[in-house]
C-alpha cells in the first residue's frame, strides 16, 4: 500500500513477494539474487523509504561494493522515490548520501564497503540494512553490520546478481535464518 500510495508506483510480482518478506517480521532477513533489469535496486530504495517512514526514529544504512555503486545506482533510485513523498508527512533533507531529519536518530545513509570501520557503531531499535550488489561486499564488512542487527526491529536486505560460490552472500542462501529469492 505504501508504494501504491506514498510512492506512486507498483512493482511486479517477484518483487512484491521480497516487500512483503522484509514487512513480514521485525527481525527479517531477506537475500534476493537475480539477473539484471529485475528491480532489486529500485525496490531496495523504495523499501528504504517505506521502513523510514513507518518507524520513527530509524535508521537506514545502505552500503554497496563501491562508492559509484551507492552514489550513482540504489542513491538514484532513492532520490527518484523520494520525489513522490509529501516532504509535509516526511520532513527532513536530502543530501549527498544522507537523509536528515530534525531527530538525530532518524537518518537514512549510505557509504561503500570498502572501510569496515564504516559499517560499525550502529544501533536503534528500528534498524534496516539494504546491501546492494552484496555479493561483491567483502565479508568483514558483514560481520561490522551484524552488530547492529541485535536490536527489536532489526531487518536486512541483500541485492545482487549471482556471483561465486563463496561469501557470507552466498552463504545466506544456506542459512534457515533468511528467506531467499
Amino acid at each position: 500500500a505504501f508504494f501504491q500510495e506514498k510512492l506512486k508506483t507498483t512493482v511486479w510480482g517477484g518483487a512484491q513477494k521480497v516487500l512483503q518478506a522484509i514487512a513480514r517480521k521485525p527481525t527479517a532477513r531477506v537475500a534476493v539474487k537475480a539477473g539484471h533489469g529485475t528491480q532489486k535496486t529500485y525496490s531496495a530504495a523504495r523499501i528504504a523509504l517505506w521502513f523510514c517512514w513507518n518507524w520513527r526514529p530509524s535508521k537506514v544504512i545502505t552500503t554497496a561494493p563501491t562508492t559509484r555503486q551507492v552514489e550513482k545506482v540504489l542513491w538514484t533510485e532513492l532520490r527518484s522515490a523520494h520525489a513522490h513523498l509529501d516532504k509535509r508527512a516526511f520532513p527532513g533533507r536530502l543530501l549527498g548520501l544522507e537523509w536528515k531529519s530534525h531527530d538525530p536518530n532518524w537518518f537514512m545513509l549510505g557509504f561503500s564497503s570498502d572501510n569496515p570501520v564504516m559499517a560499525e557503531g550502529f544501533h536503534s531499535d528500528n534498524i534496516l540494512i539494504i546491501v546492494d550488489e552484496a555479493k561483491g561486499v567483502p565479508d568483514f564488512i558483514y560481520e561490522g553490520l551484524e552488530g547492529a542487527l541485535g536490536g527489536g526491529n532489526a531487518r536486512l536486505l541483500l541485492i545482487s546478481t549471482a556471483g561465486n560460490p563463496e561469501g557470507d552472500f552466498y552463504d545466506s542462501f544456506l542459512d534457515p535464518e533468511f528467506e531467499t529469492f
